[in-house]
């Protein structure tokens, strides 16, 4: 046994190490690959059995393994290390690597090999060094920019006799400049500002001229930015603004939008000025994402070997429709001519007018996206459905000059709904008529309140109750419950419902009618089918119940105090289980003033909780208890509502049925 346990552990530990995110790799004393786990296998695109045994210098270039001989001697000297390496994959690319490495040493303290935790951060690499470029490209960028004014401003100074002129050069400057220009002082006070700058934020000349620049900086950033104010202040240079990070303005009514800021420093005779250049980029950000969104639609288009692509030129009408899109509806690449005519002429004349609206809609501007499901006419003459997606290339203007797009042949997917609507329909007309076989009132019988409820898994269930007067003035009450759910389990409940009412009919007993009913169900179920039947008869003169039950669970008699006064236990086999079964009665329970008897079907008693509890019968008696007061189709109804809300598996959920028989107090 404890073998066993090792084994079980052992495959435990094999299976959290194949799972973890890190790679895992040993090597002997001589660096020869010991074990790899999968993680570490598919980061350099080999299998676990292709890395064993294999050196360590077989998956790194000649620098690498330099570095891997020193890595290996602190290795050997016992030395544990974090240290990044690159790596190479089996089809050449370089793997960007931080491995976790340590020593291993056999029973004597002597090296024996080593150990490496391996996590790829190749796309880490990549992205800083995208990050990089990018943030290289905007620094000359604004510093070009930012030249620029230094220049002028220069200039300007060299030219001192000339102030008032050199004054309104200046100011002019300003306002002719594309962005919005503000200066302040090295107290963040601002004392010059663009005319663009008031459209921009909204304020007034006068409003801005004093005030500190954090009003034009959203409240959340305020604080952090006068810390880094006085940062540039003690050491100001040209620079962008928070490189790399979104950076917003906040308008006079409160709305924000985001900027792109560049500053720029200048000393006077009366301090430090710095000039701050900010940009509304909220159409190039809408223009970013729109080409975005554009890319998107385009790669999900073209995504799969069942696109067909279509390129459209809207100036000449001339479009570009891959092979792929022409084999689609049967043609070769030669017998389709590159004109949106043919297109056009094979649409079905069904879809013709929404079809040519839609694109229309689409190039106006009227929809943003376009997507169009219709119908193309084959080379055969059948008609396939085809789904598009596409996008249009516009000008500055917003003319769409150019549409790129493909077509994916749905055909398959609309028969395969239009077959489940079919389905859907049927199995709703399955659900109806099971409705129609349960009973649309209950029993009225002097001295008795009774009432049944039932709540399907599935469209249908497998589960039934029925009141069924009897040949000799007495009245019945079933219950039963099918093995399984479903259509299927639906359909053999309605043969077991129509063979006891048929069988009602003649003047036997319930014993008989279950037994003959057991006859002619094992000919027709199949093997592995069964149904539980609970067959009560209710005597209104002498408030006495005899009942016959197959394979059902019990039902429970309690009397006004909630005591559990008899149990009507199975008294034989399901039906339809063996050929020849007898089915016999239990012993009567003469039932008394304020006695409720309760019979329920398994999908009650066993909906099972998030801890995995069965709902089970001492639930259910003191449900039944706690709510006597109320009506037995209230009882009823509640009680399977409780058992459903109890059962937390959807996925496994059962059919649950009640069926409450209260005797009413002077019965």
């Amino acid at each position: 046994m404890a073998d066993g346990v090792s084994k079980h552990g052992d495959h435990i530990y094999r299976e959290v190490v194949d799972n973890l995110h890190e790679g895992i790799w040993a090597i002997d004393k001589d660096a020869n690959t010991t074990f790899v786990n999968a993680r570490m296998a598919d980061m350099l695109g080999y299998t676990t059995e292709e890395m064993i045994g294999q050196h360590l210098f077989s998956f790194m270039d000649d620098r690498g393994r330099e570095i891997c001989e020193r890595n290996l001697e602190r290795r050997r000297q016992g030395i544990a290390e974090d240290h990044e390496f690159e790596l190479l994959r089996k089809d050449g690319a370089r793997v960007y690597t931080i491995m976790q490495s340590s020593p291993i040493t056999d029973q004597d303290g002597n090296y024996a090999g080593a150990l490496a935790g391996v996590l790829d951060i190749t796309k880490r690499r990549n992205v800083e060094k995208e990050l990089h470029l990018a943030r290289e490209q905007l620094e000359r960028r604004v510093e070009d920019r930012t030249n620029e004014l230094r220049q002028t401003i220069e200039k300007l100074e060299q030219e001192n006799e000339e102030r008032k002129r050199v004054e309104s050069l200046f100011r002019q400057l300003l306002e002719s400049a594309p962005d919005a220009m503000v200066v302040a002082n090295a107290d963040g006070e601002i004392i010059l500002v663009s005319a663009l700058t008031k459209e921009m934020f909204g304020y007034s000349k006068e409003e801005l001229i004093g005030s500190q620049v954090e009003m034009l900086i959203p409240q959340r950033f305020r604080g952090g930015h006068i810390a880094h104010r006085k940062v540039y202040a003690a050491n100001a240079y040209v620079r962008p603004m928070a490189a790399g990070l979104e950076l917003y303005g906040l308008r006079k009514d409160g709305h924000e939008f985001p900027a792109e800021v560049s500053l720029g420093p200048l000393q006077t005779e009366q301090g430090m000025l710095v000039f701050t250049a900010i940009r509304d980029i909220t159409a190039r950000k809408r223009a970013e994402d729109e080409l975005r969104e554009s890319r998107e639609r385009f790669d999900l288009a073209v995504r799969g070997s069942d696109a067909g692509i279509w390129d459209w030129d809207l100036r000449t009408n001339e479009v570009y429709f891959s092979p792929r899109w022409k084999g689609m509806i049967g043609y070769t690449d030669e017998e389709v001519k590159n004109d949106f005519f043919e297109w056009e002429q094979r649409l079905h004349p069904d879809d013709r007018q929404r079809a040519l609206a839609t694109v229309q809609a689409y190039l106006s501007g009227e929809t943003r996206e376009y997507e169009l499901e219709h119908r193309l006419r084959h080379k055969d003459g059948s008609y396939r459905w085809i789904l598009a997606r596409g996008a249009a290339v516009r000008d500055s203007q917003g003319n769409p000059y150019r549409m790129v797009g493909s077509h994916i042949d749905i055909s398959e997917r609309k028969i395969a709904e239009e077959m489940l609507r079919d389905r859907e329909t049927q199995l709703r007309a399955a659900q109806t008529i099971q409705q129609h076989l349960l009973p649309d009132k209950s029993p009225r019988i002097d001295g008795f309140d009774i009432a049944g409820a039932s709540v399907p898994a599935e469209f249908a269930a497998g589960d039934h109750f029925d009141y069924i007067e009897m040949s000799d003035g007495t009245v019945g009450v079933v219950i039963g419950d099918v093995s399984g759910h479903g259509f299927s389990s639906a359909l053999l409940m309605a043969s077991v419902h129509a063979h006891l009412r048929s069988l009602a009919e003649m003047e036997i007993g319930i014993d008989e009618i279950l037994t003959r009913a057991n006859s002619s169900l094992v000919k027709q179920t199949d093997v592995g089918h069964f149904i539980t039947v609970m067959f009560v008869r209710i005597d209104p003169h002498s408030k006495r119940i005899t009942f016959v039950s197959a394979g059902h669970p019990a039902g429970i008699v309690l009397d006004r105090s909630g005591v559990v006064k008899a149990r009507m236990e199975s008294t034989s086999f399901p039906l339809a289980v063996l050929p020849n079964t007898e089915f016999t009665s239990g012993d009567p329970v003469t039932l008394e003033p304020g006695d409720i008897v309760i019979l329920l079907t398994d999908g009650v008693l066993e909906a099972t909780s998030a801890t995995n509890e069965f709902y089970g019968e001492e639930r259910a008696i003191v449900f039944v208890h706690e709510n006597r007061d109320k009506s037995a189709d209230e009882i009823a109804a509640a009680l399977c509502r409780e058992a459903r809300e109890f059962h937390v598996n959807v996925d496994k959920q059962d059919d649950v049925t009640a069926v409450v028989i209260k005797v009413e107090d002077g019965a």
